[in-house]
């Protein structure tokens, strides 16, 4: 998850956290099913995953590994590439 966000458009997030040792804190990881089709950029097998450190959560794209999605405060941080190409790209 550390290189996800650090390879994303939101990898100044990481500046929040305040403990070097465990940067994001993963509570946990829950996989989306079939209705994922429901929200655009979603896929099922996407994961949530919720990041103490940094009060987010984030949609991170099981296969590929790209965060698609990081919610701070109930919004998107930042730009919100649903797209995975793009978020690639990032």
């Amino acid at each position: 998850m550390f290189d996800a966000l650090a390879a994303s458009p939101w990898a100044s997030a990481l500046a929040l956290s305040s403990d070097p040792c465990d940067p994001l804190h993963i509570n946990f990881a829950h996989e989306i099913g079939s209705d994922a089709s429901a929200v655009p950029g979603l896929a099922p097998g996407d994961l949530v995953v919720s990041l103490r450190q940094i009060h987010a959560f984030g949609i991170l794209d099981r296969e590929t590994r790209v965060l698609k999605r990081l919610v701070r405060d109930g919004r998107s941080v930042g730009s919100t590439p649903c797209n995975t190409s793009t978020a690639a790209a990032s």
